[in-house]
């Protein structure tokens, strides 16, 4: 009973929108009407938040692995990369400075 129900309401549900007390209000109904007992009520309910947990945080990883490469193939340039640049500019604008000054002279 405890696994089929456990399985009905992962696949009917889907562990990353079941939050722990919706969880709980619907262990606590099947505890009232003898269905469950409280330990595996409260068995039940822990595991729907580590799975529901562990759900968020896999679709987390993924969606960022998919941003990293969506943003990989724009070929962007990074923030070191501008920084670099930045550096190299000023350095060509204070030789030109520099040769503007001797031109001067």
């Amino acid at each position: 009973m405890f696994d089929l129900l456990r399985k009905s309401v992962l696949a009917g549900l889907g562990t990353a929108v079941v939050t722990k007390s919706k969880v709980r209000e619907t262990m606590d109904k099947l505890v009232e009407q003898g269905k469950l007992s409280s330990d595996e009520a409260e068995r039940f309910t822990q595991e729907m938040v580590d799975a529901g947990e562990k759900e968020m945080e896999d679709l987390r990883s993924e969606m960022e692995g998919m941003v990293h490469n969506a943003v990989s193939r724009l070929n962007l340039a990074k923030q070191e990369d501008m920084e670099d640049l930045r550096q190299r500019l000023e350095n060509v604008e204070k030789r030109m400075e520099h040769l503007e000054q001797k031109l001067e002279s």
